[in-house]
C-alpha cells in the first residue's frame, strides 16, 4: 500500500490536537512555525493547513493569516455527538417501515413510467384548461390585492365560490364552514392534530391509502381497519368495531375509493350514516374523486344528510402530477375555528395563486368543462385498460372485477409476491398491496389515467413478464 503524504501526516496530527483542544479557537498557525517544528518545506506546511481548512478546522484570511476556526460544531470529536439514532427513535412521529418509505420515495421518483396514483396524464389536456384560466388571474392579480390576502382559512372569494358549489350536491355551508388546505394529507394531518388522542379508536376501510400515513398511527389511537366488499365499508365487522371502542371516528371514502376504486352504494351509505347517528359517532368523509365519475354519478355524500354536525368532509381538486393541489374542509364552525387554531400553531399556509387560479378554474367553468369533456376519453382509455390487463395479466391473476372506475385493483394468485415484482420492475411506477394493507402480498394498484394509454400497456407488459418468472419459480 502506498505510503500516505507527509503533509497528511501532518494534517492528521493537527486535526487530532485541535479536536483534543490542545489547540484552542482563534490560536494561529504560522507556516513557518509548522515547517520548523516538523523538519518540512513550507510548500508542505501550506498543504497540510489547506486540507485542515477544507474541512472548516482552520480559517484564512491576508490580515489574520491562518487560525483554528472558532465554530464549535466542528470541533466536536465523534464521542461528544449526541446520540441521534436515540432521539430519533424517540421522536413523536412514529417511523414509515422501510418498504413503505422506499414506494413513498419513489412516488417523486424519475422512473419512466407512473401507472399509480390520484394523477392525469398530459394526454387529458388538464394543464391547457388551467391555462385557460391564468388570462383571468393575471387581470385579478392587477385589480386586485388577492395575492396580499392572508386569510388562515384560506381566499374569501374561494370559500365564497366553494360554498355555492357545493350546494349541487346537497351540502349548504357558508364560507365561514370552510377551511382551504394544500392537499388531502395536509387536511388529514391538521385534523389528526386536532382530535385524535391516545385511546381513541380510529376506523378506516381497508385497504387504505392511511396503512402508509404515519400521522395517525402517531396520534396514539388504537386502528381498527374494516375490510370492503363490492358495495363499501363490511356492515357486519363496523358494527362490531363501533361497539366495542372508546371515543371511535369512522374515516370513509366513498367514492373512487383509493385504492380499490369501489364506490359505495347508496345503501351501504344510508346504513353507515344510520349507524353513527344512532351511535354519536363522528364521520370524516374523504370525497376526494366525488367529481369524476364515468358511467354514473355517485350518490350524494354523506355530509348532505348529516343535520347534527357529525360529518367532517374533505374535497379536493385533481391533477396531483402537474402540482395543482388543493383540498378543502367542511365542517361546523367550532370544528373550523378549532382547524384553524391548529393551521395557525403550525404556520401552515396555503398558497394563494393556487387558490386564485382555482377561483377562477370554477367560476369560469373550465374545472367542469375539462371533466365533461374528457370523460368520453376516460371511458375510452379504461375500457382499453381493462383489455390490457387481461391480455397479459390473465394468466396471472384472479377474475377481474370491472368497475368504471379512477382506480383498477388487481390481485395475483397467492405463489406471485407483488412486492418482489415491484423490486424487479425498476423503471415501472405502481403500487403493490403492501402500501395499503401491510399483509398484502398479491394485490396491486394501478391508475390507467396517470399516464399515456401506450405507456400504461408497457408497464403493464413488463409487469407481466415479471409475474411470469416468479409463476415459474
Amino acid at each position: 500500500m502506498r505510503e500516505k503524504s507527509l503533509y497528511l501526516k501532518i494534517a492528521d496530527h493537527l486535526r487530532e490536537l485541535i479536536l483534543n483542544g490542545d489547540l484552542r479557537p482563534s490560536t494561529k498557525l504560522s507556516q513557518r512555525i509548522i515547517a520548523k517544528q516538523y523538519n518540512v518545506s513550507k510548500k508542505t506546511a501550506y498543504d497540510a493547513l489547506a486540507v485542515l481548512e477544507a474541512e472548516g478546522l482552520v480559517a484564512s484570511s491576508p490580515r489574520s493569516g491562518t487560525i483554528v476556526s472558532n465554530n464549535p460544531w466542528l470541533l466536536l470529536k465523534d464521542g461528544d455527538t449526541p446520540d441521534w439514532k436515540n432521539y430519533l427513535e424517540k421522536g413523536q412521529q412514529t417511523p414509515s417501515k422501510d418498504k413503505i418509505f422506499g414506494l413513498m420515495t419513489d412516488l417523486s421518483s424519475n422512473r419512466k413510467i407512473h401507472v399509480s396514483g390520484p394523477r392525469v396524464g398530459a394526454d387529458f389536456g388538464y394543464a391547457s384548461v388551467i391555462s385557460k384560466a391564468m388570462p383571468h388571474v393575471m387581470k385579478r392579480l392587477e385589480k386586485t390585492n388577492d395575492l396580499n390576502q392572508i386569510n388562515i382559512k384560506g381566499l374569501d372569494s374561494l370559500r365564497e365560490t366553494l360554498s355555492v358549489r357545493l350546494e349541487k350536491y346537497g351540502i349548504n355551508v357558508t364560507a365561514e364552514e370552510i377551511l382551504i388546505t394544500t392537499g388531502m394529507s395536509e387536511s388529514l394531518a391538521i385534523i389528526t392534530r386536532a382530535f385524535l388522542c391516545t385511546g381513541m379508536t380510529f376506523i378506516h376501510d381497508t385497504p387504505s391509502l392511511l396503512n402508509s400515513m404515519q400521522l395517525i398511527h402517531s396520534s396514539g389511537v388504537n386502528i381498527v381497519r374494516v375490510p370492503l366488499d363490492s358495495y363499501g365499508m363490511m356492515i357486519e365487522p363496523l358494527t362490531k368495531a363501533l361497539k366495542n371502542s372508546f371515543l371511535p371516528i369512522v374515516y370513509i371514502n366513498p367514492a373512487n375509493q383509493y385504492p380499490t376504486g369501489i364506490s359505495y352504494s347508496k345503501t351501504r351509505r344510508d346504513k353507515i350514516m344510520s349507524m353513527c347517528t344512532y351511535a354519536k359517532v363522528p364521520v370524516l368523509e374523504n370525497d376526494m374523486l366525488r367529481e369524476f365519475w364515468l358511467d354514473k354519478p355517485h350518490p350524494m355524500p354523506m355530509k348532505a344528510f348529516d343535520k347534527g354536525g357529525l360529518v367532517i368532509y374533505i374535497g379536493c381538486t385533481i391533477g396531483v402530477n402537474i402540482g395543482f393541489k388543493l383540498s378543502w374542509i367542511v365542517a361546523s364552525r367550532n370544528i373550523i375555528r378549532r382547524l384553524v387554531d391548529v393551521k395557525t400553531q403550525y404556520d401552515i399556509n396555503t398558497n394563494t395563486f393556487l387558490q386564485i387560479t382555482a377561483d377562477e378554474l370554477f367560476k369560469n367553468g373550465y374545472y367542469d368543462e375539462f371533466i365533461e369533456n374528457s370523460r368520453p376519453l376516460f371511458l375510452e382509455t379504461l375500457e382499453r385498460a381493462y383489455a390490457v390487463i387481461e391480455k397479459y395479466l390473465g394468466a396471472f391473476i384472479q377474475p377481474l372485477q370491472k368497475r368504471y372506475s379512477y382506480y383498477i385493483w388487481v390481485t395475483f394468485v397467492e405463489n406471485i409476491d407483488t412486492i418482489k415484482i415491484y423490486e424487479e420492475c425498476r423503471d415501472i411506477m405502481f403500487l403493490p398491496g403492501y402500501f395499503f394493507d401491510n399483509t398484502d402480498l398479491h394485490g396491486l394498484h394501478l391508475a390507467p389515467f396517470a399516464d399515456t394509454i401506450e405507456n400504461f400497456e408497457e408497464a403493464v407488459k413488463v409487469i407481466a413478464s415479471s409475474a411470469a418468472k416468479f409463476m415459474k419459480s
